[in-house]
């Protein structure tokens, strides 16, 4: 009879005999939950933790996995369906810490009406609130988690919280890997995604939603692309601020033979 057993500080604590598959699921949930609350490390200021390299993180870093920043290939970022007058698809991946996390008076981030390039750290979508995002890496990673830091103005100032044209959070993510390239709108609608994520209000915190994929998927990953096909509340506009990959580094593509070629 297979059997699975929970050991945590040299002591069993949990045994789990059978085929039960709603009993085991509930204990790796929490082991889950454990491992998030006692990886985290907090941040000088603000919501969020640092990483080892001073990368500012919006949640805690899941026990035994670190951020694949230094894994990306920055150049391939790219992004559509975003106004161009704001941030762009490396303002997502920058390791700075958002302006709009930060206590007020230090960094507090301007509202769209009034956004300039010296203070706009964001991005936000353009003719609707579909944004689609395709980052590549140096290497082929596993993908445990996806974090999505976003603080639109209702938020940020309840004053604002009645504006229906304000951009929002992201209510539901279409994942896809190793594409070739940036998907078309069009494009992902007919194709398999990933897999989909529904995002409720109180999945955040602190303006980072930090969302599990299913790790048996994500475990030889060259790209990815993050399809936000709604916004929370119906808005007609997506706001993100910060997307933080976390998992763990593989070995780097093969970029194949080089050879010299011949003069004619």
């Amino acid at each position: 009879m297979p059997t699975f057993v929970v050991i945590k500080n040299g002591s069993e604590i949990e045994r789990v005999q059978g085929a039960d598959p709603t009993k085991l699921t509930k204990v790796v949930r929490t082991l889950v939950s454990e491992a998030s609350e006692v990886g985290g490390s907090s941040g000088s200021g603000g919501s969020g933790s640092t990483g080892s390299d001073g990368e500012w993180i919006g949640g805690p870093l899941p026990k035994s996995y670190t951020s694949l920043s230094a894994e990306i290939e920055v150049k391939q970022v790219e992004i559509m369906n975003s106004k161009s007058h704001l941030g762009d698809a490396r303002t997502l991946i920058s390791k700075s810490q958002p302006s709009a996390t930060q206590p007020k008076g230090k960094g507090k981030a301007a509202t769209t009406s009034d956004a300039s390039s010296s203070t706009v750290d964001w991005v936000e979508s353009d003719t609707d609130e579909q944004l689609m995002i395709f980052i590549a890496f140096q290497s082929r990673v596993k993908v445990f988690q996806i974090q999505l830091t976003s603080v639109p103005a209702a938020t940020e100032d309840d004053d604002d919280s009645d504006n229906d044209e304000a951009a929002n959070r992201p209510k539901c993510i279409k994942l896809y890997i190793n594409s070739p390239h940036i998907l078309g709108f069009d494009e992902a609608d007919s194709r398999e995604e990933t897999q989909v994520i529904e995002i409720s209000p109180s999945d955040w915190k602190d303006g980072t939603v930090s969302l599990n994929t299913k790790f048996v998927k994500f475990q030889t990953v060259s790209t990815l692309t993050v399809f936000i096909t709604e916004a929370e509340g119906g808005a007609e506009s997506t706001r993100i601020d910060r997307i933080r990959l976390i998992g763990e580094a593989g070995e780097k593509k093969d970029l194949g033979k080089l050879e010299k070629v011949q003069d004619e």
